[in-house]
């Protein structure tokens, strides 16, 4: 149902239902979400909710849903492609692709480290509205699926920017860290585990360092959130 409570969308400025492709799926709690995204502008061809190996959870298309399905596998194998590269910078987890060609854009955005979301656009036509609708769908698909909200860096005044480098055994290791603009050097990983999750229910990679001043300390990071916080 459309934000106004118009099953067609024709109080709300959706496109009508009638423009969705007959479905080859059963409809789940996300097809209202998907199906927002795909009924906000002629130009959203399909949108599909993929699984780490790219399996497609569901999915709405205007198009041929094969199309639709078939992008979203291949997306989410980019993504996967990408994101250690990213966090191996120390960048952080992409949560958005936009990735441009002579037909298409394909928008992928992270709805968790297990779950990809991926909106096929008529090439030029990424507006605001699109952008907009993506996040929103990012949001409820969490909720949908029972995940926390994806923590925000900027709510936090203690939260912490910190430099990864290659490890030898590990994908990265800490190399120093700002805090409130101070910046710390890292002389030594002293030891790396893994506990359980933190306030958005990912797991914690923690580190056991020695700053170049002497002082030993936890840094942990939640890569769900993409989030270190200091022990």
């Amino acid at each position: 149902m459309s934000p106004s409570g118009a099953r067609d969308g024709s109080n709300s400025g959706m496109l009508p239902i009638e423009t969705e492709a007959e479905r080859d799926f059963d409809q789940s709690a996300f097809t209202p979400i998907l199906r927002r995204i795909l009924r906000l502008t002629p130009a959203v061809l399909g949108a599909a909710f993929v699984d780490f190996d790219g399996e497609c959870i569901d999915y709405c298309s205007a198009v041929d849903p094969f199309e639709t399905k078939v992008a979203g596998a291949h997306m989410q194998m980019v993504y996967a492609d990408l994101a250690p590269r990213f966090v191996g910078l120390g960048w952080g987890a992409p949560d958005l692709l936009h990735l441009a060609a002579d037909r298409r854009e394909l928008l992928v955005a992270r709805v968790s480290s297990e779950y990809t979301l991926v909106v096929v656009v008529t090439a030029g036509a990424v507006i605001r509205a699109v952008l907009d609708g993506l996040d929103r769908a990012v949001r409820d698909l969490r909720v949908e699926a029972g995940l926390p909200p994806v923590y925000a860096r900027g709510q936090d005044p203690t939260a912490l920017e910190v430099a990864v480098r290659k490890a030898k055994g590990w994908p990265y290791a800490p190399s120093s860290y700002v805090q409130q603009g101070a910046r710390t050097e890292i002389a030594a990983v002293l030891g790396r585990w893994l506990e359980g999750g933190d306030v958005t229910g990912g797991d914690l990679v923690c580190f056991r360092v020695r700053t170049k001043k002497g002082e030993e300390l936890t840094l942990a990071h939640d890569a769900e959130a993409n989030r270190w916080s200091l022990r």
